[in-house]
């Protein structure tokens, strides 16, 4: 029943949790040298499916122009498109433009899982943070993960910020945009919503200033508010 579910539900947290803390951080110079990789990558096969003819160019890119900010998912689809193009003449110059697109995609992918595997503390962290707002962690934290990919799509090494910096804004939209949901039977009053709108600013330029997500406390001295209303 409930509690069996909920017991197997602790012990999977527990073990994501345990091996998470066995990742170390990629440290400033890696993650530049990761990141220049994955935006190169990424930055090579858009540029193979933009520039790919006629008649396979209509049928695989189908409307959308890749571009160097493709969300993955996206650019996954394309090229797994490609790849059924070119297996159906193996001989054509499609089925040369697949293999490399294919082989382009194998390494951006790799470089692009490194990169989330090692960021993904960072979203335990913020979730922690945010966790007693009735909503379960394990929920904060897959809302995070989806913050987390969402950055890594659009990071760009050359701002300056560290990717963590970054990353903090968008796990903590994907984290706020969860716990709503979690309560959505109770109408929240214009003053409440207000409120709200406040401190995900907050949490934005404290993410930006500090170079770390901030914590509740600080949150809370930045908007005026007791921690427990934050």
């Amino acid at each position: 029943g409930m509690k069996t579910n909920q017991r197997s539900h602790d012990q999977h947290l527990g073990r994501y949790l345990r091996e998470l803390s066995a990742c170390h951080s990629l440290g400033a110079e890696l993650e530049r040298k990761m990141a220049l990789q994955i935006r190169q990558g990424r930055g090579s096969l858009a540029k193979l499916l933009h520039d790919l003819r006629e008649p396979h160019r209509s049928r695989i890119v189908a409307g959308q122009q890749p571009a160097a900010t493709m969300p993955f998912a996206q650019m996954d689809q394309m090229v797994a498109r490609l790849v059924k193009e070119g297996e159906s003449s193996p001989d054509s110059e499609i089925a040369s433009v697949a293999r490399q697109a294919q082989l382009l995609m194998e390494e951006f992918s790799e470089a692009r899982s490194t990169f989330v595997t090692h960021n993904l503390r960072l979203v335990v962290h913020m979730a922690k943070n945010f966790a007693g707002s009735r909503a379960p962690l394990a929920d904060l934290i897959q809302a995070g993960n989806i913050g987390l990919l969402q950055a890594v799509d659009r990071f760009d090494p050359d701002h300056g910020a560290r990717f963590s910096v970054y990353a903090g804004i968008w796990i903590a939209r994907c984290i706020l945009r969860e716990i709503p949901t979690l309560s959505q039977s109770v109408k929240v009053s214009d003053h409440q919503s207000e409120r709200k709108r406040l401190v995900t600013a907050a949490v934005e330029h404290l993410t930006q200033q500090l170079g770390r997500p901030p914590a509740i406390r600080e949150i809370a001295e930045r908007v005026n508010l007791d921690e427990q209303k934050v």
